[in-house]
């Protein structure tokens, strides 16, 4: 939010991880360095690219001179610029329904550079405009996938396995998925070493009282009292 408290966009979810590795950073949003006995931020790189060389057009703009409210105009300003150019939140698809297309969109819930509001929030939009969530389960469906990361990276929980090949089942045989095949790997192995439903938003995986927690076959996904 603004400093006067109007929205901008969303933030982290609970769960994801505020900084990455030092040896990467291009996992976390607020990475800092050390140097000399002096730790300073180092934040994610292409948002600072993208806000001087983009927005502002000063490539070598000094991010720690900026307020709050500097941000906030910086925000508004990008959107000004570039929403129209390369925004992708249009909702109507209408055209690619049309066209017989298929979409399966998923979203790891501790996404740490995109962060999956934005996602749950284009599809609710999308819903509304195919005219209701029954007509948009024909054209679209959407899953989340508790404790996974951006794109699986460094991901503790079941990542989607091959959801690529679901969407080809659903556009030439009729198969449309009720939920993804999530598995969680030995980050050393690759073995697997979970196995785990990522159901239909907005249902999640309950664990039905037996058996073992590493495999899918003992999850249902069904809908919480009190899920809006």
């Amino acid at each position: 939010r603004t400093t006067s408290g109007n929205f901008l966009w969303y933030g982290l979810t609970w769960g994801a991880p505020f900084a990455g590795p030092v040896a990467n950073p291009f996992s976390g949003l607020a990475n800092t360095t050390t140097s000399g006995g002096k730790t300073i931020g180092a934040p994610f790189p292409l948002v600072l690219q993208y806000l001087g060389t983009w927005v502002q057009q000063n490539p070598t703009w000094d991010w720690t001179t900026t307020t709050y409210d500097q941000f906030d105009q910086l925000f508004q300003q990008s959107v000004e610029m570039y929403g129209n150019v390369m925004g992708t939140d249009n909702p109507d698809l209408s055209a690619f329904k049309k066209s017989g297309g298929k979409l399966i969109m998923w979203h790891g819930l501790a996404d740490q550079l995109i962060f999956p509001q934005g996602s749950i929030n284009y599809f609710n939009r999308v819903q509304k405009a195919t005219g209701g969530a029954e007509d948009t389960s024909n054209l679209a469906r959407l899953f989340l996938a508790p404790g996974v990361t951006h794109c699986g990276l460094f991901a503790p929980g079941p990542v989607p396995e091959d959801p690529l090949g679901q969407v080809v089942q659903w556009v030439e045989n009729g198969k449309a998925p009720p939920s993804l095949n999530g598995v969680v790997r030995d980050p050393s192995t690759g073995a697997v070493t979970a196995t785990r439903p990522i159901c239909m938003y907005p249902n999640a995986a309950h664990y039905n009282g037996h058996g073992p927690t590493t495999e899918a076959s003992n999850f249902s996904c069904t809908r919480s009292n009190g899920d809006e």
